[in-house]
């Protein structure tokens, strides 16, 4: 997954969340789901085509026009989708890939080998992570696309399927904070499960509002090692057990981090983790 932002949040006010995700020819749909934690499951709010989406139950007053030209706007009270508006959540932005729809995809329970129906060269590309109808709960970060040949970095657990579609994800799990982030409040809290990864290949991206610092991090899981990286695909710490207690503290700024989990013996392991930072400010 890249590092790079597919979509930003210019306006967060009481009942408006203004987003701008880059026009991508090709693209004629786009998807936003939301969860209150990171880990949670994301459900599906918006379906947008790629002219934008305007939620109806902002008055147009609260929101003035916009130059978008080369930009998709998307633009919604969260209340409207039974989110709370005074509590900070979690979004993404997926698309449907260019060329995407036309192709199906075989997958087989155990195996990370997946069979496209046409070449997807081109289309889908390593390091995305993608979603089968056969288990759309589930995400999946591609290893290797060569033709119709597509390789996982884990083996699919889902049901097998001979013809499954597929759903892109562009952007990592985001923080959305409420609008009382506007007025003075600078320390943000996260906390929830490091996916299980052997690999850095394998960790979970988190992306903040803006630029954080003063990160502290901190390994909540008794017996298992939390793995922290500052790059995809990057130099990864590697955070001691909670029986061992200590914050990891991350100097400089940093807007994203990547997460996993294993045992000391290297294999893969969900842990549990909380990180404070504080929003660095324009200076």
């Amino acid at each position: 997954m890249s590092n790079v932002r597919s979509f930003s949040c210019f306006r967060r006010r009481p009942h408006v969340v203004d987003l701008l995700t880059p026009f991508v020819y090709g693209v004629s749909s786009y998807n936003v789901k939301w969860a209150q934690n990171f880990d949670g499951a994301f459900t599906s709010i918006i379906n947008s085509s790629n002219i934008g989406y305007y939620d109806t139950n902002i008055p147009r007053g609260k929101t003035e026009l916009q130059q978008t030209q080369g930009q998709v706007r998307i633009t919604f009270d969260p209340t409207t989708f039974g989110i709370d508006d005074t509590k900070s959540f979690w979004l993404q932005l997926w698309e449907t890939p260019p060329g995407g729809t036309a192709a199906t995809f075989a997958v087989v329970n155990g195996s990370p080998s997946v069979t496209a129906s046409v070449s997807q060269t081109g289309i889908l590309v390593p390091g995305q992570i993608v979603s089968f109808s056969s288990q759309p709960t589930t995400q999946y970060t591609l290893l290797t696309v060569v033709g119709t040949a597509v390789t996982l970095t884990s083996n699919y657990t889902g049901t097998a399927a001979s013809a499954a579609t597929i759903a892109g994800l562009i952007t990592a799990p985001t923080l959305l904070l409420p609008d009382t982030s506007n007025h003075g409040i600078g320390l943000v809290t996260i906390a929830g499960n490091a996916p299980a990864g052997t690999a850095s290949s394998g960790s979970l991206q988190l992306d903040m509002p803006r630029m954080m610092s003063d990160w502290k991090i901190r390994n909540e899981d008794a017996a298992n090692l939390l793995y922290v990286a500052t790059e995809q695909n990057g130099p990864e710490m590697a955070i001691a057990p909670s029986a061992f207690p200590q914050y990891y503290n991350v100097q400089g700024e940093q807007s994203s981090i990547w997460v996993r989990g294993a045992t000391t013996g290297g294999t893969g392991a969900v842990v549990v983790f909380s990180a404070t930072a504080s929003m660095s400010f324009p200076k």
